[in-house]
């Protein structure tokens, strides 16, 4: 049986994460992990792999699969290199830090001849996928409410201070971080129209980016109201959807959804146990198993999250006045 070759950049908890379950789906396989670091430790010792510190003494390998876990401001420079060698390659969200590069970004993906696909893994659990499929955005929606927030030092085993999120530079900040509360609506109810947002660093975490954002949504016939956050100390992640019959509430590590009638009658239509690596197993799976042409959808949606992002930044300088969202590159 040929060996399977993998590079992953970055050795943060994400690229931790992908090896342990890449190496549980695919047990054939050699691993390539590009970090600065001075060393690596696998808590497997049976997993087989080369730890490297420069880019090109991958470039007489045969990669078949890449995984890029750096901050969201290397995610560029790396795809570009990739790109230029016959590898699979799978970018960490949110895909880049900036809208300044979707152009290239978008040339990328359709000269590459191999897949390209970002990970927002919220889309894999089974509970939001029943969401969508409820095709809710056909009824009479009066509103959309939702809700993501953790404290960060929570979040990861390492020094908070010393990762991604707390960092600008990097592409840190509870918007980008949290950017799949962003990806799963329009990949639910399709694009909004405009936003209005605050966003603002106002606790005493040692970090330089926002820890909490208030934004609302312009839709078609309705809007949404979403809260982020690194400063909750009691996790919370969920969506209502209010209609004018019933109360439609998803939550995540419930695994859950259920309703409210007009009665305050509540009925549990989908619930079942959580496992969290289920949800990554299941999107490895799509990215290993999927043509190509399946990964164009996920990759618009990433770019169309990130200029979401671009005009809540915009809204956010001028004190939360409205800014149209601007999707033509």
């Amino acid at each position: 049986m040929k060996k399977n070759k993998v590079l992953i950049v970055g050795y943060g908890s994400a690229a931790k994460r992908h090896i342990s379950i890449f190496n549980k789906i695919k047990k054939n396989t050699f691993f390539f992990i590009l970090s600065r670091k001075e060393k690596i430790f696998l808590k497997d010792n049976k997993i087989n792999f080369k730890h490297i510190r420069k880019i090109n003494e991958i470039y007489n390998e045969d990669i078949n699969y890449s995984f890029i876990c750096t901050g969201a401001n290397e995610h560029f420079k790396y795809l570009k290199i990739l790109s230029k060698i016959k590898t699979n390659i799978f970018i960490e969200k949110p895909i880049v830090n900036t809208t300044k590069m979707i152009k290239e970004l978008r040339k990328i993906f359709k000269t590459n001849k191999n897949k390209i696909y970002v990970g927002y893994n919220l889309l894999f659990s089974k509970s939001l996928n029943f969401l969508k499929k409820l095709n809710l955005k056909k009824r009479d929606i009066n509103k959309v409410s939702v809700k993501a927030g953790y404290y960060l030092p929570f979040w990861r085993d390492e020094s908070y201070t010393t990762g991604v999120s707390s960092n600008k530079k990097k592409g840190g900040g509870v918007i980008l971080e949290l950017s799949h509360e962003i990806n799963y609506l329009i990949w639910i109810f399709g694009r909004p129209l405009w936003t209005s947002a605050l966003i603002k660093k106002s606790s005493n975490l040692k970090i330089n980016v926002e820890d909490n954002a208030y934004i609302v949504l312009g839709f078609n016939t309705f809007n949404c109201i979403i809260e982020l956050d690194f400063i909750s100390k009691k996790y919370v992640r969920f969506c209502q959807i209010d209609t004018n019959d019933y109360s439609y509430i998803w939550k995540f590590k419930k695994n859950s959804v259920i309703s409210f009638d007009k009665k305050n009658i509540r009925r549990i239509l989908f619930n079942k146990k959580f496992n969290l690596n289920n949800i990554y197993e299941q999107q490895l799976k799509f990215f290993l198993n999927s043509k190509k042409q399946k990964f164009k959808k996920y990759f618009d949606n990433a770019i169309y999250t990130l200029k979401v992002i671009d005009a809540i930044r915009k809204s956010s300088k001028k004190r939360g006045l409205a800014q149209k969202i601007i999707y033509e590159d």
